[in-house]
């Protein structure tokens, strides 16, 4: 387990909203708490603290630990906390599920309202590179990846999408990226799956290093922080927040392949 503190005034705290966020996509699961100010992607977010462990599929049992280390860490308690956040996917089927139950638990019991976040535009806010095109992708098995292509817009700082999110085979999502015929900056472990396929078919391609692309709690929030200066009134129920597959599981593509089996023989 890692973890992380940053200082923030008592002021900076009273102030501007505090976002208690969570990412649950992978089996790196992460818990963070940040405040927000201004309307610039480069300095609105200050994160407090930062808790990240590899679970390996036990969410259900070290989230709430998770939270309770991440507020002592910031040194706020759990009633300075203004807004929820949390990542709805694409990513693991389990993680996001347990992380979103979770966190729709603390937005009923606390009274808080709930940002939901894709996966992908927290991993594409890691990148530290500012011109060009961002391609955060994440590894889907079976063969494909979870992807996407965005830029930052030169006058508000937010990200603009030039390829929505998918799930695509590899090969495919490189000619999608080698069509935009400008340097992409990607990230994120489906990239270092198919590394040898993005280098060779997608030449304008820069691989950034692998800790770059694992998904992180604290771009979470400042995802959700950039929407509350920007959307301040937008702020959706939290029983509508749900998890954001791209596709359906494996074990509910092998009901679907059943039934339809069952179809042929029966007619």
């Amino acid at each position: 387990m890692t973890v992380g503190k940053s200082e923030c005034s008592p002021h900076d705290r009273k102030s501007n909203p505090v976002v208690l966020a969570v990412e649950g996509s992978s089996r790196f699961c992460s818990v963070a708490i940040g405040t927000v100010s201004g309307n610039k992607l480069s300095g609105e977010f200050h994160l407090l603290a930062e808790v990240t462990a590899d679970l390996n599929r036990t969410h259900a049992e070290r989230l709430l630990p998770m939270v309770e280390q991440t507020l002592a860490l910031a040194g706020i308690g759990e009633r300075e906390v203004t807004h929820l956040a949390a990542a709805v996917g694409p990513g693991s089927f389990t993680g996001l599920r347990i992380a979103l139950a979770v966190w729709k638990g603390l937005a009923f019991a606390w009274n808080l309202p709930l940002i939901g976040v894709s996966t992908l535009e927290a991993i594409a806010l890691q990148c530290p590179a500012r011109d060009g095109i961002i391609a955060p992708m994440l590894d889907a098995k079976m063969g494909e990846i979870f992807g996407s292509a965005c830029k930052i817009s030169e006058t508000s700082g937010d990200l603009e999408a030039l390829i929505p999110e998918q799930a695509v085979k590899p090969g495919a999502f490189a000619a999608k990226l080698r069509e935009l015929d400008r340097t992409v900056y990607a990230l994120g472990d489906g990239l270092w799956r198919y590394e040898t396929i993005f280098r060779e078919q997608a030449p304008r391609i820069v691989c950034l290093p692998a800790p770059f692309g694992i998904p992180r709690a604290s771009m979470v929030a400042l995802a959700a922080a950039k929407r509350l200066k920007s959307h301040p009134d937008e702020l959706p129920d939290p029983s509508r927040i749900n998890p954001v597959y791209l596709r359906v599981s494996q074990a509910e593509a092998a009901k679907i392949h059943q039934g339809d089996t069952a179809h042929d023989r029966s007619c």
